[in-house]
């Protein structure tokens, strides 16, 4: 069997399920998103910064990435308190300020006191990541199967992909106000998503179809949410699509 996981060969493949929506430290092997080896270069300081979804996964990974570049950071979760008290820690290891804000953001009012409660703990808001899935720019979180489909993920491929336009559409809505929008289309990423839906077998093989043969590590896809939230990185950049999906080539 492949190691779809790993960077290399020598780490384990991941196996069996986590209750849902899944727990960091419940994780086998444990997924890389501290960005422990990431040196920042204060792209975003003073920068301040909501991510959805943050508390884990890509989400922590960003959190920490930006927390790192010199940004203060909040993050909107659902009420898992145990893996945002981590990101949060990360966050305020780099002498940046971490806020967590629980919630369910399926909820349009918790939506509004999300950003409400940002703006009055930052000071403003300067950087916003719309990373929460079932799995000043603004960057969304898209997935390849917003790009050519899934066959067996029809209805999460269709609101990837509704995703996807929201930032074409949202790029050209905002750019006299000088709001740049983009988004990030990952392939298959090692998150607690992934034990916490999937079976045994399928957990154990995940990633396996991309080139590479493997998934993504979230600190791989960290950066490219510094690049779209830097300007000194990507000021000409406004919706677009940035897709790390592990070597495969997309028509167009």
């Amino acid at each position: 069997m492949k190691r779809p996981i790993a960077t290399d060969s020598s780490d384990p493949a991941p196996h069996g399920t986590i209750p849902y929506p899944g727990h960091t430290d419940e994780m086998d092997p444990q997924p890389r998103d501290e960005m422990a080896d990431y040196v920042g270069r204060d792209l975003l300081a003073g920068k301040r910064a909501l991510i959805t979804g943050g508390d884990s996964g890509i989400g922590r990974a960003v959190a920490a990435a930006f927390a790192k570049e010199g940004a203060d950071v909040a993050i909107a979760y659902l009420d898992e308190t145990d893996d945002a008290e981590h990101t949060v820690g990360l966050i305020e290891a780099e002498g940046r300020r971490g806020v967590a804000l629980p919630g369910d953001l399926a909820d349009p009012a918790h939506c509004r006191q999300v950003v409400t409660d940002t703006v009055a703990a930052l000071g403003g808001l300067d950087i916003l990541v719309n990373n929460v899935a079932y799995q000043s720019p603004v960057e969304d979180t898209a997935s390849i199967n917003g790009l050519r489909g899934n066959k067996t993920l029809i209805d999460y491929s269709a609101t990837k992909g509704a995703v996807i336009a929201l930032t074409y559409s949202l790029s050209q809505a905002l750019r006299d106000r000088g709001i740049r929008v983009n988004c990030v289309a990952p392939g298959p990423v090692w998150t607690p998503l992934i034990p916490a839906t999937m079976d045994a077998e399928k957990t154990a093989s995940f990633g396996e179809q991309a080139p590479m043969g493997r998934a993504a590590q979230p600190d791989e896809i960290a950066p490219s949410y510094v690049f779209f939230a830097a300007g000194r990185l990507s000021s000409y950049y406004s919706g677009e699509v940035l897709a790390p999906i592990g070597g495969e080539t997309l028509p167009g």
